[in-house]
């Protein structure tokens, strides 16, 4: 089992800023997605530093981030394939469209800028969205630990200091047509950070 710490949306200039539950979330993790909007690159190095980290550059992160994260990253999680992205290439992402548009890739799909917190399978994709720790929008500050197992992933949406919002659990059969990679990567899924 993967134990995955997901947050995004983070817009924060330094790293001290971060809740103290999510730093200590990153250093029990097995790894950290984080859905892009650092906003500065002190942030970025600051997770890398602490657990493994996979991410994408979000529209308002550092010039720095923007040359270093791929817009979109391909990796498995105990042998199920996920799709990265922050989203904003779609205005307001729909979750439908999302997993239209990457559930030939991935069994799950995880996504941000909308800083609201959303899980739900559709089809056959789960699509989540971790919402954003330090700037939500019409929800509680949230973000979320994952439990991904060959052939499950349950996810748990916590609200920062005020505990779970949801836990499900999902059936998750791995496996799609394309070729997920499994290693946290730039551009091409080389190693970073």
């Amino acid at each position: 089992m993967t134990r995955v710490l997901i947050l995004g949306d983070t817009h924060l200039p330094a790293w001290g800023q971060l809740p103290a539950e999510l730093c200590h979330e990153a250093a029990t993790a097995d790894l950290v997605v984080h859905t892009g909007d650092f906003a500065s690159v002190d942030v970025y190095q600051e997770l890398a530093g602490v657990s493994r980290l996979y991410a994408v550059r979000g529209n308002r992160d550092a010039e720095e981030l923007e040359s270093l994260l791929p817009a979109m990253q391909r990796f498995a999680l105990a042998g199920i394939p996920v799709v990265l992205v922050h989203g904003d290439e779609w205005g307001r992402p729909r979750p439908s469209r999302l997993a239209r548009e990457f559930g030939h890739l991935a069994r799950v799909v995880i996504y941000g800028h909308l800083h609201k917190p959303y899980v739900e399978e559709l089809g056959n994709c789960l699509v989540i969205n971790p919402g954003s720790p330090t700037v939500p929008r019409s929800s509680p500050a949230s973000y979320i630990t994952a439990d991904f197992a060959q052939d499950r992933v349950e996810v748990t949406v916590r609200s920062v200091g005020g505990g779970r919002l949801d836990e499900r659990l999902f059936p998750v059969a791995g496996g799609v047509s394309g070729d997920a990679g499994d290693g946290p990567g730039g551009r091409t899924g080389e190693q970073r950070g």
